[in-house]
């Protein structure tokens, strides 16, 4: 007894360690504001994290009600930082404050929300009804979608992502 559970324990830390965070780099999206564009995603078993890049001219700020829904579920950002650049380097972070109004120098954001279903693929960005960073169709196949023309633009600091 004693060791087929040292070896039912032995089965589940080696499973365990086996398992890989899923990324999908650059996913495609059928709609949404390019101010805000999905970057990356890496599903996790604790998270789904997603990299947002921000390109405003102005300031912008992130609503702490921001959630992923999918299947008429809903899931909430737990947490997020947010990255100041200066010349294509990060030169510093912090935790996002939603009522802080950021200047075009935070560029990127990262994004943590309650883990998504593995049945999952395909997932909407919310962050108000009526936000110009809402972000529709967030693809985890790697794939494009029809309407979209060739291969996407990499941005310009893509081997500099926090």
């Amino acid at each position: 007894m004693k060791q087929t559970l040292l070896l039912v324990i032995a089965m589940m830390a080696s499973s365990a360690a086996l398992a890989k965070d899923k990324v999908v780099d650059r996913p495609a999206f059928s709609s949404g504001g390019l101010s805000f564009r999905p970057s990356t995603v890496v599903l996790g078993q604790s998270a789904a994290t997603i990299g947002f890049k921000v390109s405003s001219g102005g300031t912008w700020r992130l609503s702490a009600e921001s959630h992923l829904t999918s299947g008429g579920k809903t899931y909430r950002m737990t947490k997020a930082t947010v990255f100041k650049r200066s010349k294509g380097q990060v030169v510093s972070s912090e935790a996002l404050d939603p009522s802080k109004h950021y200047t075009w120098e935070y560029d990127s954001v990262s994004a943590e929300f309650e883990p998504l279903d593995k049945k999952v693929k395909v997932f909407d960005f919310v962050e108000t009804e009526k936000s110009n960073f809402n972000t529709q169709g967030i693809r985890l196949d790697g794939k494009h979608y029809p309407f979209a023309l060739g291969k996407p633009t990499p941005y310009p600091y893509d081997k500099n992502e926090p």
